[in-house]
């Protein structure tokens, strides 16, 4: 690595399904990058398998922003992304505003925020409106920012307790004829990659990412023909919607109601191998 041209991206959240994403997209792009990954343990099995290829590990919390500020320090760019508070949507909040706060102090010149499709649009669900609030924050800090706002995650899909969870609400509370769009959480890692890489396009600018729309049952015969199996979705009982968190049922009526707004075939245009729910399945035989 050439040191004198290489320029410093802090990922947060790299072990998970985006900040994995966004390491991997780093790797694979012809810009010279040097990577550091965000971790409160180092010597965790996540952590030391991305040191094994040759990602430098920060320390740093979230929850403590004194931390964040020294691990941002000398970075270009920050990929900020909080875990998904279902429960507890006030420390999500406040983990996104150590990030925007952490990455203003130190001088970062590009933060990335990967919010959810949606988020702008006064939608009611609970950890929209959480991301909503980190959105403002990020656009009234002066930070130069890009946000992207990715929809639904076919990679909720591989789990077969997610897939079957998730599959059974859609079928419960969404018409047949409603379409969902989807994202590869591979693809949010490559716009977040496209845009440190063409800031002048790109700050500033809020993006809805989506790779494809599809019905619920357009979705279970995707599944099953990319033999992602055992793939069903089942009418719930109202006892049973009762127990999940109470953020799903009014996300999924939400999908029902509006749902999420992408241009797909503008984003296609940008990145022609942007993954369907076919090509999705297909990298799902392959990894097995």
């Amino acid at each position: 690595m050439d040191e004198a041209t290489c320029r410093t991206v802090v990922v947060c959240g790299a072990t998970g399904k985006q900040g994995s994403a966004v390491v991997e997209a780093l790797m694979q792009s012809p810009s010279n990058w040097r990577i550091k990954a965000l971790t409160r343990n180092p010597a965790s099995v996540g952590a030391r398998a991305l040191a094994e290829r040759g990602v430098d590990l920060v320390l740093g919390d979230m929850d403590r922003p004194d931390t964040l500020k020294q691990a941002f320090d000398g970075a270009y760019g920050v990929f900020s992304v909080q875990p998904n508070a279902l429960t507890d949507e006030g420390r999500e909040v406040r983990c996104g505003r150590n990030v925007t706060e952490a990455a203003q102090s130190a001088g970062v010149s590009h933060l990335i925020y990967s919010s959810v499709g949606g988020a702008e649009r006064h939608s009611g669900v609970p950890h929209f409106e959480a991301k909503r609030q980190i959105e403002l924050h990020v656009l009234e800090s002066g930070v130069p920012a890009t946000i992207l706002r990715p929809a639904s995650f076919m990679d909720n899909f591989a789990s077969l307790a997610m897939r079957i969870t998730l599959l059974s609400m859609f079928r419960t509370r969404m018409s047949s004829a409603t379409k969902l769009q989807l994202i590869a959480t591979r693809d949010i890692g490559r716009f977040a990659v496209r845009a440190l890489e063409r800031p002048d396009a790109h700050i500033g600018a809020q993006l809805e990412l989506a790779g494809d729309s599809l019905t619920v049952d357009q979705i279970v015969t995707t599944l099953r023909s990319g033999r992602v199996r055992p793939t069903f979705a089942l009418r719930l009982p109202s006892w049973v919607v009762r127990k999940l968190p109470e953020d799903f049922p009014v996300m999924v009526d939400w999908f029902e109601r509006e749902g999420f707004a992408a241009d797909i075939d503008h984003l296609r245009s940008e990145m022609p191998d942007l993954q369907s729910l076919s090509d999705w399945t297909s990298t799902q035989i392959r990894s097995q």
